[in-house]
């Protein structure tokens, strides 16, 4: 048996969240969902639950246990787009159980008229979205965490691969063979004398320089067959968690004459700090959360970089540059490895980064075509 919902319920999703917390709280580095997040952005009042129509879905079996879910969302607003019905939150006991969850996705695509679905998207690609296909290394935070045959099942219920995104690693062989050449290649640059300045975010005045991150990631990545806008306020719920992970110097903004072209954020992956002050807010976690973050470093990770698309007729070379003064303001990567993270197949970002660093993980998003008929 299938229910499904599209209006806030706290016992439905209690069942929705421990059914994925259940199947993976046994992972040191899965962060633990909870119900009150999901009421943040489904709840009557909320922004998305404003701007979309969704539908919530939970399969149980013969004894009422639930053995699936699945979650999928169409805009109302001026950033509607037609191209696809976008599906995630997925989690499923088996292939057979898929076949069914992703049935009720195409039933609600083929009632908003969407010729097809494509996921797995939690809601917007700016909140989270892709599947792992491969992984060589530890996960870090940001990536998915789900079953790896989820793959298998969702093949075999119809789907088919339309993008891939892949994260380099750079350790120190990467570091020496690959950064000093980038480095090297881009202080050359005749357009090093144009007129730009690199500065800072100012932690001062958060609120309006994360909504310059957000216009320059709408103008930036909206030309990416994956991506459909949102709301501010959106934007804002599912990442100014960034806020308590990242220092000044590593959030950029490259501007010319006063117009800001493009930025880049970088933090150290505190994965398994983050995941257990999920499971104890104690003051043990606190301070190993400080630890780590201004000491003891991991990886740093560049995951957010954006550039406006006709900035290059003012300033040439806007990622490289920000990157540039990303590295000299740690000190070359000397001391910490270095995780480019999701970088797009499309994206222009493949080719400049140095062909020299290890695939710490592979993604995928699947795509069908709505066979659904009444």
């Amino acid at each position: 048996m299938i229910k499904s919902i599209s209006k806030w319920d706290d016992e439905f999703f209690k069942l929705f969240v421990d059914y994925k917390n259940n199947y993976y709280k046994w992972s040191k580095l899965y962060l633990l969902e909870s119900v009150s997040e999901f009421k943040a952005f489904l709840a009557e009042n909320s922004a998305f639950n404003e701007n979309n129509n969704w539908q919530a879905s939970l399969m149980f079996d013969e004894n009422q246990k639930v053995i699936g879910r699945i979650f999928c969302s169409t805009r109302q607003d001026e950033f509607k787009q037609n191209d696809f019905l976008p599906f995630g939150f997925f989690e499923a006991k088996d292939a057979k159980t898929t076949k069914s969850l992703i049935h009720e996705v195409e039933a609600f695509a083929y009632m908003h008229s969407y010729s097809s679905i494509r996921g797995p998207i939690q809601g917007n690609v700016f909140h989270s979205s892709r599947l792992v296909s491969r992984q060589s290394m530890k996960p870090f935070y940001g990536e998915p965490f789900h079953n790896p045959m989820y793959k298998e099942f969702l093949v075999n219920a119809g789907l088919s691969i339309n993008q891939t995104w892949v994260s380099g690693f750079f350790g120190v062989k990467g570091r020496i063979l690959g950064m000093t050449k980038y480095l090297k290649r881009f202080s050359k640059s005749k357009s090093r004398r144009a007129n730009y300045k690199i500065r800072q975010m100012d932690f001062n005045n958060w609120d309006n320089e994360f909504k310059l991150i957000y216009e320059l990631l709408m103008d930036s990545f909206t030309s990416f067959d994956d991506v459909e806008k949102l709301s501010f306020e959106e934007f804002k719920l599912w990442n100014e968690g960034i806020k308590y992970l990242v220092q000044p110097k590593n959030c950029l903004i490259l501007e010319h004459e006063n117009e800001p072209l493009g930025f880049i954020i970088a933090y150290h992956d505190l994965l398994p700090e983050i995941v257990a002050l999920k499971r104890a807010n104690n003051l043990f976690n606190k301070l190993r959360f400080l630890l780590r973050k201004y000491i003891f470093r991991r990886a740093l990770l560049v995951n957010y970089l954006g550039k406006k698309q006709k900035c290059e007729g003012k300033v040439k070379g806007v990622a490289p540059k920000l990157f540039t003064k990303l590295a000299k303001n740690n000190y070359g990567f000397i001391f910490n490895s270095v995780i480019f993270g999701f970088i797009s197949e499309h994206s222009k970002t493949l080719d400049l980064v140095p062909k020299v660093y290890i695939e710490s993980s592979d993604y995928i998003m699947l795509q069908k075509s709505v066979t659904y008929t009444v």
